[in-house]
């Protein structure tokens, strides 16, 4: 007797023709772009480029982030208004110019 386990139905396979989504299609457009960036050496697409956004040592670099992280610094930025009322004198006139800015 045949084991019924060991016959099995070929596979159905859908005969739908498959289309790639726009989104798909969006996405790989785009990445044909940036490899036709890259082959052209523009600085944006290839990898080891200088980027001229960063700092060009990394003393400087630290440097920068330590300040934006030192709630006493002046180039601090605040998350949240309590942050920003703990240096008024730096923060109160932009908000009024901003508030005035949105009354009008």
């Amino acid at each position: 007797m045949t084991d019924p386990l060991a016959i099995r139905a070929p596979t159905r396979r859908s005969t739908r023709i498959s289309r790639p989504t726009p989104a798909l299609a969006a996405s790989r457009e785009a990445a044909a772009l940036e490899e036709a960036a890259r082959t052209a050496g523009e600085e944006w697409a290839v990898d080891d480029a200088p980027h001229s956004y960063l700092a060009s040592d990394a003393h400087t670099y630290l440097a920068l982030l330590t300040t934006a992280e030192d709630k006493e610094s002046d180039e601090y930025v605040p998350k949240h208004y309590g942050e920003a009322m703990r240096r008024p004198d730096l923060w109160a006139p932009p908000m009024d110019a901003e508030l005035t800015t949105l009354a009008d």
